[in-house]
């Protein structure tokens, strides 16, 4: 499926027209792993420093988005969008 550059994707998401998106922020560090989760329908931010699994990126990131995403409330599926930094 192509989208075309602009395009409201909130059909696209199965979003409500209007619904503000939940955006996620990773910063990948050698010793802990930083996440930030911003709720734009209510305006909260949930933040949560992680230790990295060294060697292993990809546990790293799964195991802190679940913490997170626990602590927060709702469900990955409702994240819209992921900003990785390294």
């Amino acid at each position: 499926m192509s989208i075309p550059h602009g395009a409201v994707l909130a059909p696209v998401l199965g979003r409500e027209e209007g619904a503000m998106p939940r955006r996620l922020g990773i910063e990948l560090g050698v010793t802990r792993t930083d996440f930030l989760l911003s709720d734009g329908s209510t305006g909260a931010t949930h933040a949560l420093k992680f230790p990295s699994v060294p060697g292993d990126t990809a546990a790293t990131v799964a195991a802190g988005v679940a913490e997170l995403i626990n602590r927060a409330g709702g469900d990955a599926k409702d994240i819209d969008a992921v900003v990785l930094a390294m």
